[in-house]
């Protein structure tokens, strides 16, 4: 009797741990047992006033789901990091807008998202405050693409702007250098954010 009570005990928690779905935090959460730090780096981004001002400098507007493929890249000088960002990959479930290009539903992206974590010293690093995309959530994204001499990517609008969260997957908290979360921290998207998700959603 006790062998099957805790059978039961242990599948219903797998099952919890497999339905949480985009409820999570992503990358946020570090694989070290201990908390990861949190580094906000300033930067300068493109403002947009209104939802209109957004479709008009984007390239490409979708509903995209992320998917769990990504890829770090940190660059270092001397020990000190100087860039950090983390190649993720989106999947598109609708079509908007696609100046020039001939992509479908159902094409798999590269998207540059402007945070990483860098495993060596349990760092995460948020440009302009920027949280990732989580996996299996879905996104309306405003893009522009961008590219290297061995990748084809695309990157949000003005950082936050252009990454409008379709579910409740937490983006919207952000975070002090200690770990500590800070309330109200994307209060300047968040009107354009609610009127990209009743335009769209």
């Amino acid at each position: 009797m006790k062998k099957t009570i805790l059978f039961i005990l242990c599948a219903a928690l797998l099952l919890a741990v497999a339905v949480t779905g985009c409820a999570g935090t992503g990358s946020a959460a570090a694989n070290n047992t201990e908390m990861p730090k949190h580094s906000i780096v300033d930067a300068k981004t493109d403002s947009f006033g209104t939802v209109e001002q957004l479709e008009s400098a984007a390239e490409l507007i979708v509903k995209a789901k992320r998917l769990p493929k990504e890829e770090a890249v940190i660059t270092r000088s001397q020990n000190t990091v100087v860039s950090s960002y983390t190649f993720s990959e989106i999947k598109i479930e609708k079509i908007y807008k696609a100046d020039g290009s001939n992509l479908k539903e159902g094409d798999i992206l590269t998207i540059l998202e402007n945070q990483a974590k860098d495993e060596e010293n349990n760092t995460i690093y948020h440009i302009a405050g920027y949280n990732m995309m989580v996996p299996d959530c879905e996104y309306l994204l405003f893009l522009r693409g961008a590219s290297t001499d061995e990748k084809r990517y695309y990157v949000s609008l003005g950082v936050n702007f252009g990454t409008v969260s379709l579910n409740p997957d937490g983006r919207e908290k952000g975070y002090a250098e200690t770990g500590e979360e800070i309330k109200n921290s994307f209060e300047e998207y968040e009107e354009i954010w609610e009127a990209a998700r009743k335009k769209y959603a």
